[in-house]
């Protein structure tokens, strides 16, 4: 097994950060109700320092009524590197006409046959990232 001196893990900006959510649609959103946490896979678009989630009506929706503080999960790879970026907010469901309207123009097309007439609008606190190269000897062996 090969050590985080040999693959060390880098600490990414806030702007590569925002790049990376920009090239991916899938994520987690984590909540946390009564000491209950919970993680929700999610299809979202990051821009303009935000991210929006698309969602169907159910429990989700109502934890984040209850709780609006979230943490937010995306990650990826390459034939070079894996990344993740870990983005900590305050979430709430769009409700005014105006605005679910510009969700609707830069909302992704669902990959799952789900109705999802909800969009969650995630503000961040916080957003942290980290890239480590990837191991591509273990990868052979595979």
């Amino acid at each position: 097994m090969l050590s985080d001196a040999q693959y060390p893990a880098a600490n990414l900006a806030p702007d590569e950060c925002w790049e990376l959510l920009a090239g991916t649609t899938e994520g987690r959103l984590a909540v946390s109700v009564r000491n209950k946490p919970d993680i929700f896979p999610v299809e979202f678009h990051a821009r303009d320092g935000k991210i929006l989630v698309r969602t169907p009506q159910g429990e989700m929706l109502v934890e984040l009524t209850i709780n609006p503080s979230v943490a937010f999960e995306a990650n990826g790879r390459s034939e070079a590197s894996a990344w993740i970026v870990v983005v900590q907010g305050t979430a709430r469901e769009l409700q005014n006409w105006s605005e679910i309207d510009a969700a609707q123009q830069k909302a992704q097309r669902p990959w799952t046959p789900t109705a999802k007439g909800s969009y969650v609008e995630i503000v961040p606190t916080g957003i942290t990232g980290r890239r480590r190269p990837v191991d591509t000897q273990m990868d052979a062996q595979e």
